[in-house]
């Protein structure tokens, strides 16, 4: 899927891959994409390490992402789904983030331009099988929970209010709450696996027995909802909508832990979702695989690659690389005292 190359040869729009571990690198990640003449300088020092991505590969992303967007059009027109299709397109493409062949970003790269759901809906796959690899998930469960984050929102196809940019009314947000149960009934009787199809059900499930359709509460919430639930808030949150501006990912983050302490969302599922996301804002506690008990409040981020943080231990604050963090605790009292200020 990669081939050598040196680095005269790489240009911009390439994909590159470079063998050494991330950690190594300023890099969260060793596949980047190549955007600028900056990003081209910052990888010289990595010249006789660098592997470009075959043309193989961006074909068989091209094939399958088409192949997904025939299924949701089809979808879109009769409202009938080719399931078997579309769990093939699912399969490849969560196989393509598992296996390091391909980013996130990328894929979102090819998709800018397509319908609005449809968009939202491979954004939240992507980020549904990044996450899962994040937790170190097996394949069929990571493909599974991935596939559901791209149906989720196929109750939301025949409520054209959707798209006007304004917000619902009453009877509109009565009418919006039906879309997981709209989704599963829809899904019945095809080849989507069944804890895929208890994701869609169940994805506005709050731990407190707040959500909807069913008021579940944390032990009757399946692990795959759950995760999905976080997903589709963050990816709510930092997408614009017709009503407001996007979050960035920074203020999303605050809001996921605000809904965390809350009881809407699962607490630990939040806190692994920071370390996945690399955004750690004030009020949090974080640590290090070197001092793994050594929890530092974080007080403020420092450059996009260091947090300033508080040291209880020494009574000093300490400078921590992002990269190095990889444990975070969500700290109650500081972080809502801080939510509500901002």
């Amino acid at each position: 899927m990669f081939k050598k190359i040196a680095f005269q040869n790489i240009k911009i729009g390439s994909i590159v891959f470079i063998k050494k571990n991330w950690l190594h690198t300023p890099y969260a990640i060793n596949i980047i994409h190549i955007r600028t003449e900056d990003d081209l300088q910052k990888i010289q020092r990595y010249d006789g390490l660098l592997y470009l991505l075959s043309d193989k590969r961006s074909r068989v992303l091209d094939t399958n992402l088409a192949l997904l967007k025939s299924v949701y059009d089809e979808l879109h027109r009769s409202s009938i789904i080719d399931d078997k299709r579309l769990v093939k397109a699912v399969n490849n493409l969560v196989s393509m983030i598992l296996s390091g062949s391909m980013i996130e970003s990328d894929i979102n790269e090819q998709v800018r331009n397509s319908p609005v759901i449809f968009k939202r809906s491979v954004r939240k796959m992507l980020l549904a099988a990044s996450f899962s690899k994040h937790l170190t998930l097996n394949r069929k469960k990571a493909t599974d929970i991935a596939l559901a984050a791209f149906l989720i929102d196929i109750g939301l196809i025949q409520m054209p209010f959707l798209q006007e940019k304004r917000r619902l009314n009453s009877a509109e947000r009565r009418q919006l709450q039906e879309h997981p149960t709209l989704a599963y009934e829809q899904l019945l009787n095809t080849s989507i696996p069944e804890c895929a199809l208890d994701v869609v059900r169940y994805h506005h499930e709050n731990i407190d027995g707040s959500g909807y359709p069913y008021n579940l509460q944390l032990p009757d919430i399946p692990f795959g909802a759950r995760l999905v639930r976080i997903i589709d808030t963050y990816e709510s949150l930092t997408d614009q909508r017709g009503y407001r501006r996007a979050h960035t990912p920074e203020h999303a983050t605050k809001m996921l832990i605000t809904l965390a302490i809350n009881k809407k969302l699962d607490q630990r599922l939040v806190e692994k979702f920071i370390c996945f996301t690399r955004h750690f804002p004030s009020g949090v506690l974080v640590s290090t695989a070197n001092t793994p008990a050594d929890f530092r409040l974080v007080i403020s981020n420092k450059s996009p690659d260091q947090v300033m943080t508080w040291n209880r231990q020494n009574a000093r604050f300490e400078s921590l690389n992002i990269k190095d963090i990889n444990r975070v605790k969500i700290n109650k009292y500081l972080e809502c005292k801080n939510y509500k200020s901002s």
